[in-house]
């Protein structure tokens, strides 16, 4: 039913779909797995239904949010924080998890919209400056890249 509806969605619906999924993702009061399921199945199959000026929209909004989250440090030494059942510290499963999301949900973009409109329309979202060069974005989530794999 859910693939029958995004395959359906109007993109004025989409988007608030995309939304309503995406904030379970920023919003800190979901389990993980929700999170992940809200991003795995609504708003990646949502981004590739949508039209280009629809996905422009989405991720002109949310590139900040999305990009910020792949820089947040994921080594947590923290000795108050809980630990899950398999063992992993709960805060750094979480931010993994937020990690993850945002990484697949800047490939879904990457995927959809071609190099030019991100270089020149969504990059200006995410760096703003008089020296902004159009590839600012994705030099940022390459060296985001680079350091989550030194991490591991």
């Amino acid at each position: 039913q859910l693939e029958a509806y995004v395959t359906s969605v109007s993109d004025e619906n989409a988007t608030q779909a995309w939304d309503m999924a995406f904030n379970m993702l920023i919003n800190g009061e979901h389990q993980e797995d929700l999170k992940f399921m809200a991003v795995s199945q609504i708003c990646v199959p949502l981004t590739r239904h949508v039209s280009s000026t629809t996905a422009i929209q989405i991720f002109s909004k949310n590139i900040q949010i999305l990009v910020n989250g792949l820089l947040l440090p994921t080594s947590s030494s923290s000795s108050s924080s809980s630990t899950s059942e398999g063992g992993v510290n709960n805060d750094r499963k979480t931010l993994l998890i937020n990690r993850i999301c945002a990484y697949r949900l800047l490939e879904i973009m990457y995927e959809v919209l071609p190099g030019n409109i991100i270089k020149d329309k969504i990059n200006g979202y995410f760096y703003d400056r008089p020296d902004a060069k159009g590839t600012d974005l994705t030099q940022t989530v390459m060296r985001a890249a680079h350091a989550t794999k030194s991490e591991t």
